[in-house]
């Protein structure tokens, strides 16, 4: 039957917001949006206090093609935990998305490894003008204990604009963030 994912969000569901669920133990992705969409306040791959991991299949977070998805937010209440999927914490194909104020490989403290599998965020090709971190209090990310790099940016040229501001990146098996050598 397939690999089932927790919620789908189809390119007709733009404008949709995920708030304060915990999904977790889907043999598939944790959530897959195809659309606009707002995804904060919620636990991926744990259990409800934020302290054993519940792993997914694959990624928690997939944003499949889709443009201005936001990840989070820049306060605690948006902060979603990303933690112990047996691939990838986020997978971004798409433009102009935000990810800001997570919690990704950690518990919901930010002090124990609950790491991801694969990396922290993994870019995939083709992704556009993106957006991890911020400048402003809040708008980092914490980023940490994952079995390869906390940050993969790959897809060469096809994977361009796209920033990396003010996010802590520590402890991650493949290193803090891994870049094409073609990708800017």
């Amino acid at each position: 039957a397939g690999d089932s994912d927790g919620l789908y969000l189809n390119s007709g569901a733009s404008g949709s917001e995920i708030r304060g669920l915990v999904i977790n133990r889907f043999q598939g992705l944790g959530i897959n949006t195809f659309s606009k969409s707002i995804i904060a306040g919620n636990f991926f791959g744990t259990n409800p206090a934020g302290d054993i991991a519940q792993s997914h299949g694959k990624s928690n977070v997939w944003v499949s093609n889709a443009t201005g998805v936001l990840i989070g937010g820049s306060t605690p209440a948006n902060r979603n935990l990303i933690s112990a999927s047996k691939t990838e914490g986020i997978t971004i194909r798409g433009n102009e998305n935000i990810v800001q104020g997570n919690y990704i490989g950690t518990d919901a403290a930010g002090t124990a490894a609950l790491g991801n599998n694969g990396h922290g965020i993994l870019f995939r090709a083709g992704t556009l003008n993106n957006k991890v971190g911020g400048i402003n209090p809040g708008e980092g990310n914490l980023i940490a204990n994952n079995a390869e790099s906390g940050i993969d940016v790959t897809g060469g040229t096809s994977a361009t604009g796209n920033a990396l501001l003010g996010n802590e990146i520590f402890a991650n098996g493949g290193g803090g963030l891994a870049l094409d050598s073609d990708s800017t």
